[in-house]
């Protein structure tokens, strides 16, 4: 496939343009998706909606849940109930909460089966709140969240893009990790400034999920995540730096993890020699079983990605 031909060859931009081509092949709606635009715009709208102070989560909620199982359904009632006491005073912080998850339906359902175990609503409710306080204090509720992440200083040192979506509708985040100086990136910035811009990438992902909610009506499964190990000039330089930045860099994920639940689809890394493996131990340690099963390391490009991004 061209697509994989792309990959092999590390070209950033090629595989960018290649997949953004392919987007808008495949991007028109059919017209049962159309048909399900006016359910879309009606799940975000109550998202964002509040009447005179009294923020009313059952009437968002109510009528969505064809997708949950009956016990889901119970649990997903009880957080609505727990969080309606809560949320007085966070409202506004919460209506933007939901609106960058697409709706309050897929917010809620995304931090009740965010644990390893059995949904837990007042655990998820508690998540809910920490996450709002995440917000406020890093500003992720900003309209100009991308401005933001090309204006910062760490963007130079950050290899990602947004390349566009998979024919499925998920979004695609693609890096050459040939691009990346983990020492350079963590110690010439603070930690708090890291994590700001790390978060500020999980926020532009996960609008970019809702703009599918929002566009076909139904809920986005999460990103594929692509990265490229060609051209690592040296992985004993990127062992030495992951085991020095280590618990930097858990914490950064940690934070992903607790403040943007169930947002990865599947992670494809390409290209990977058997040293990097080494790297892997060291990272996998601070993810979470959900999220291992949903990795696959590859010493190339395997037929699944391009099966996945439509090549």
């Amino acid at each position: 496939a061209r697509l994989a031909r792309l990959a092999r060859a590390g070209s950033l931009v090629a595989v960018a343009g290649c997949l953004n081509r392919q987007t808008e092949a495949a991007g028109s709606l059919s017209e049962s998706s159309r048909g399900h635009q006016a359910s879309a715009a009606s799940r975000a709208a109550r998202a964002v909606s509040a009447s005179a102070g009294c923020f009313d989560l059952q009437a968002e909620t109510e009528g969505e849940l064809s997708d949950c199982a009956d016990s889901e359904r119970r649990v997903l009632g009880e957080l609505r109930d727990i969080l309606h006491s809560r949320l007085d005073g966070h409202q506004l912080g919460w209506r933007r909460l939901a609106d960058a998850y697409g709706s309050a339906e897929q917010c809620l359902l995304c931090y009740l089966r965010a644990g390893e175990g059995p949904c837990d609503a007042p655990d998820a409710a508690s998540r809910v709140m920490r996450t709002l306080a995440f917000r406020a204090h890093h500003n992720l509720d900003r309209p100009d969240i991308t401005d933001a992440i090309e204006g910062h200083p760490a963007r130079s040192s950050w290899p990602f893009v947004m390349a566009g979506r998979a024919p499925d509708g998920c979004p695609i985040l693609f890096a050459r990790l040939s691009q990346i100086d983990i020492a350079d990136l963590i110690h010439a910035h603070e930690e708090e400034e890291i994590t700001r811009f790390a978060a500020m990438w999980f926020e532009q992902a996960l609008r970019a999920q809702a703009e599918v909610l929002r566009s076909t009506g139904a809920p986005c499964r999460g990103t594929y995540d692509v990265y490229d190990c060609a051209g690592v000039r040296s992985w004993y330089k990127v062992i030495h730096d992951v085991k020095d930045c280590r618990g930097v860099l858990s914490r950064i994920f940690a934070a992903g993890a607790e403040h943007y639940p169930a947002q990865l689809d599947r992670c494809f890394i390409l290209n990977a020699p058997s040293v990097a493996m080494v790297v892997w131990r060291i990272l996998s340690s601070f993810l979470s079983e959900r999220v291992l099963h949903r990795v696959q390391i590859s010493s190339g490009v395997p037929q699944e990605l391009a099966e996945v991004l439509g090549g």
